[in-house]
């Protein structure tokens, strides 16, 4: 009897481990398969965020307009500017300023945040972006209205400073050579990738939840996990980068200004991110509960 007992429980044991590896099997692909979908997902969004910056022109021009909200990137381009003013420009007329620098830097600055001011660099980056980008004829862009409001700002510290002597700054000329780059094409083939990667992520994901052997609530409640950590390290990256040093001359100062604006627009989106995964992951927690709870009735 024992022997029999022994051969049944032998032949069992033996049907189990090789049910089981089919299904281990499923579990370990479907795993790859999901993480590969999610990172590709990820990626996408990034590069959804990246070309809410500049995918077309009207974007780089809201773009310029909310920098210049940032008060970072202001002072940046108010140092600057007094600088030219100091240097007279353009024309070389010099402007003796008898206020402290601070002073000064902070007037400009604080003019900086007009409305007029924003739609005039919002338009020239527009301009800039239709020559290179879009194909548009050369053309020139005035600039001088950043002088002169500049030069307004600094008369308000320093009214010894007398009107009508404001440097005078050349327009710059936005031309595209035959030799230069096809940014244009660049530019669209560089926003299709996003896309592409939106929609194969997808693919990879549905792919992963056809094989998986869990439940299909249990591997929703999985994926909100893996978007959280993904949330979580992007939150990382974009305060790890606006605390880097990029150096203490003008460039290096205009550059951590800008990171830090773009890295300001990233942990939004991260944060967004992190709160789809743990919807996600509540929803899958909430539904694979209610559906074992059924399934005990």
């Amino acid at each position: 009897m024992a022997p029999r007992f022994s051969a049944i429980a032998s032949r069992q044991y033996y049907q189990f481990v090789a049910s089981s590896q089919p299904r281990r099997g499923r579990r370990i692909i479907s795993s790859i398969v999901g993480s590969l979908g999610t990172v590709a997902v990820i990626l996408a969004v990034l590069g959804l965020f990246v070309s809410s910056f500049i995918g077309s022109s009207s974007a780089a021009s809201s773009t310029v307009r909310s920098a210049l909200e940032s008060e970072n990137v202001r002072r940046v381009m108010a140092e600057e500017l007094v600088v030219k003013l100091e240097e007279g420009g353009d024309s070389g007329e010099r402007v003796v300023i008898r206020a402290a620098h601070s002073t000064v830097v902070n007037a400009v600055e604080k003019s900086l945040g007009k409305q007029s001011l924003r739609d005039a660099a919002g338009a020239a980056t527009a301009t800039f972006y239709g020559v290179y980008l879009e194909g548009r004829p050369s053309t020139t862009v005035d600039i001088q209205i950043f002088a002169d409001e500049a030069f307004s700002a600094v008369q308000l510290v320093d009214p010894s400073i007398p009107f009508g002597v404001s440097p005078k700054i050349d327009p710059i000329v936005v031309s595209r050579g035959r030799d230069d780059l096809d940014l244009a094409s660049i530019r669209s083939q560089i926003l299709l990738v996003p896309w592409a990667m939106l929609v194969g992520g997808l693919v990879l994901l549905a792919l992963s939840l056809s094989l998986s052997v869990t439940k299909k609530w249990l591997w929703c409640r999985r994926l909100g996990i893996r978007i959280i950590a993904w949330g979580f390290m992007l939150l990382l990256a974009a305060n790890i980068a606006r605390r880097m040093d990029f150096g203490d001359d003008s460039g290096g100062h205009l550059v951590k200004a800008l990171v830090s604006f773009v890295m300001s627009r990233l942990i939004q989106w991260s944060i967004v991110l992190t709160i789809s995964g743990v919807v996600v992951t509540l929803l899958g927690a909430i539904m694979n509960r209610r559906s074992a709870h059924e399934l005990g009735k």
